[in-house]
């Protein structure tokens, strides 16, 4: 980790901002409370995984992997939520929140050039719609 922890969690930001983008890009006709997921929450959740890997100890990561069950619990309600709403069945916007979990903690942990990379990768494949 030659990296200092500022620019990792700005690689984190940073996927977090780009794949909202292309999110929020997507559903930018939807009255804004409709929406289940944009720029700020992909934001934050690349965030979220950044600074709980930056407080992670590497041989322990429980406050990592609860982060995730907490995203994953959020998006498992704002999932149904929507399905039974819109009967749109879809998965993609939330398995991307999910991703950008992950990527945000990658970047952090160690491979932010690999994260920031594979999260261009991913905002080009959710375009590809």
């Amino acid at each position: 980790m030659d990296e200092p922890l500022l620019y990792r969690l700005a690689v984190a930001l940073g996927i977090g901002v780009i794949v909202g983008l292309e999110r929020g890009w997507k559903t930018r006709d939807q009255h804004g409370g409709r929406r289940p997921a944009g720029i700020r929450t992909f934001t934050l959740a690349a965030l979220f995984g950044g600074v709980l890997a930056a407080i992670s100890t590497p041989d322990r990561y429980a406050l990592l992997a609860a982060g995730a069950l907490v995203v994953g619990a959020l998006v498992i309600v704002s999932y149904f939520i929507t399905a039974r709403e819109s009967r749109d069945f879809g998965m993609t916007t939330e398995l991307a929140l999910l991703t950008t979990y992950g990527l945000g903690a990658i970047a952090v942990r160690g491979a932010p050039f690999e994260a920031a990379a594979a999260g261009v990768v991913m905002t080009l494949a959710l375009g590809l719609k």
